[in-house]
């Protein structure tokens, strides 16, 4: 290999020779030259079956590589070690690769980096093709290819040094522009963007600072990179960003007067403009529009709107439902209460926990299976296997501009439900990812907790309780409650408006309307209806007097066989007959109105 580590020697610049089978050198990576080779970073060693290369500044091996005109096959000597015996089989030598003509480079400009009195510290030289190298007066009159203990400093320092404002850009190009076209005082860094240094703050210490960035990818962050620096330092920092399509200022194709004009104008103090960046502005608020609803006070578009109940209480026919109108458009209001605002071209409906057979019969009963046949209503189901992650770029894509319906949310989770920092990290990401990506709302039914049976009222908490987080990321958010299962009446109340007047709770019949006018009847018009907790109380005062009724006829029964039985022994015999558990006053009051009887 020692024939190939010769050639690659060839095409290096100061070499220095450690024995016959490694080198040091300057990197032959001119390209990559922005971290100066003040030292000899490159190195090349032979082994027995290959070359090794390494630059200690950070070039990878493809860049050294494409820089000494080499494929890396041809680093590797791939004939075995051993021969078939075993032994070890002598190397042959690769043959030298042809010489490959690199391309000629001409030095088309040197710029002379001096001190503050004008001593010529070193060069950095233009090549055509484009490239650049530093060098270093040597002690013979000869240059030196590198910048080996020389101090790093601005270029134009004696300008920038008695000028009270200097204006930041990038490359001498730029820098002599602004002095010859432009008459100001201008300063670069050597060896380019990403290398500020600190000490080049204090050459600008006590100045007005003007940065001027290029306008690119690397320009930006270099221009900030800048700006934090020197602010600690200079009297005022302002930015200057060129109108798009000019990438520097020697590319400004216009007149002195119109840059100076310009410059004036847009030149913004650096904090205002971080602020500009990270903070609405003036012209974002007077073009912001009003709230707007894809239903009038039950969708608001632009958030994650939520459906909450128990298991089996109708959330998904009410989706459904709401669904069917987001396809219909303005026209009949929803329910006969809500105003439908816009129609949706399409609507997005996943639903992971049924299949298709189970879902085909749901939308055969609310009239959307022509919806679904026609693509309009775009759904996925347990049927069609794993559900597709939210962020998937295809989930993404097709959800924009349209309403999505996830049902239920928790099923689109990954972790625990029950932890804050799953629901924000994962679910809630999900949702914002979907609106940010053009989703005009997002639905999402939640299963509450069983034991809302027995809450006294009807509250957020309560309902979508058991998730964490899961009620602080919704925008508006409704609860259904199945209050009679053979009509299917449903109650729907408002339990958070996002910054408008809520509808008052309402009710709802499913059968027989479902099945003769393929959508819910109103039962009980806001108004009219009463919170849950007001609605309910019948019922469960109902239910716990035919309760207590029958308490009291067991024991008038048991006083019938026996009519000394104490109250200890009747809490024994209810136990061990009936299954029922019951306290000593409750059985002394049954006592008491079975003796009445």
């Amino acid at each position: 290999m020692q024939g190939l580590l010769a050639v690659i020697a060839d095409r290096c610049q100061r070499v220095k020779w450690k024995g016959s089978d490694q080198f040091t050198s300057s990197c032959p990576n001119h390209n990559a030259h922005a971290h100066g080779d003040r030292n000899k970073s490159f190195s090349a060693r032979a082994t027995h079956d290959r070359v090794l290369l390494k630059c200690h500044a950070g070039c990878t091996l493809a860049e050294l590589c494409r820089a000494l005109a080499l494929e890396e096959r041809e680093l590797f000597f791939d004939e075995p070690a051993h021969g078939p015996n075993g032994h070890a089989k002598p190397h042959k030598m690769p043959p030298p690769p042809p010489p490959i003509e690199m391309p000629a480079k001409k030095i088309v400009a040197t710029y002379s980096y001096e001190d503050e009195r004008g001593k010529k510290l070193f060069e950095s030289v233009r090549y055509e093709p484009k490239d650049f190298r530093q060098r270093r007066p040597g002690t013979n009159g000869d240059w030196e290819w590198d910048l080996q203990g020389v101090r790093l400093v601005l270029f134009n320092l004696p300008a920038v040094s008695k000028a009270e404002t200097v204006y930041v850009v990038e490359g001498e190009k730029d820098v002599l522009t602004m002095r010859d076209k432009f008459s100001l005082v201008a300063t670069t860094n050597p060896m380019g963007a990403g290398k500020w240094r600190e000490e080049f703050n204090e050459m600008l210490r006590g100045k007005h600072v003007v940065i001027i960035p290029d306008n690119d990818k690397a320009g930006l962050p270099h221009g900030d990179t800048i700006a934090s620096g020197v602010k600690k330092t200079g009297k005022s920092v302002r930015m200057c960003r060129l109108p798009e399509g000019i990438k520097d200022v020697s590319e400004w194709p216009f007149s002195r007067e119109a840059f100076l004009e310009y410059v004036d104008k847009e030149a913004i103090d650096w904090n205002q403009l971080l602020a500009r960046e990270i903070y609405h502005t003036r012209a974002e608020w007077d073009t912001t529009k009003p709230l707007t609803f894809a239903i009038d006070r039950f969708y608001q578009n632009n958030m994650a709107n939520a459906i909450a109940g128990l298991a089996g209480h109708g959330k998904t026919f009410v989706m459904l439902s709401t669904a069917k109108k987001l396809l219909e458009g303005p026209g009949e209001k929803l329910w006969g209460i809500f105003d439908v605002v816009e129609r949706f071209e399409h609507v997005v409906y996943l639903i992971p926990e049924a299949t298709i057979e189970v879902l085909k019969h749901r939308l055969l009963l609310l009239g959307l299976y022509d919806y679904a046949l026609a693509g309009r209503l775009l759904v996925r189901t347990l049927s069609k296997g794993p559900m597709v992650k939210l962020e998937d770029p295809r989930m993404l894509e097709s959800c924009k501009n349209c309403p999505v319906f996830l049902d239920t949310a928790i099923r689109f989770l990954e972790g625990d439900e029950n932890s804050a920092a799953d629901v924000q990290k994962g679910l809630a990401t999900d949702i914002f990812n979907l609106l940010g990506a053009g989703a005009k709302l997002v639905v999402f039914a939640h299963h509450s907790p069983k034991n809302l049976r027995g809450a006294q009222e009807m509250t957020l908490e309560n309902m979508m309780r058991g998730s964490a987080d899961l009620g602080a990321l919704v925008g508006t958010a409704h609860g259904v409650f199945q209050m009679e299962q053979h009509e299917n009446i449903l109650h729907v109340q408002n339990l958070k408006p996002a910054n408008f007047e809520p509808v008052g709770p309402f009710q709802l019949r499913g059968r027989p309307a479902i099945d003769e006018q393929h959508d819910f009847a109103l039962h009980k018009e806001p108004g009219i209806c009463g919170k849950w907790e007001e609605e309910r109380p019948n019922q469960l005062n109902e239910d716990r007097a035919a309760q207590k009724d029958d308490r009291v006829v067991l024991v008038k029964k048991l006083f019938e066989r026996d009519a000394n039985m104490s109250c200890m022994e009747m809490m024994e015999r209810f136990q061990a007959e009936f299954g029922l558990g019951i306290g000593k006053s409750s059985m002394q009051r049954y006592r008491a109105q079975a003796r009445r009887l």
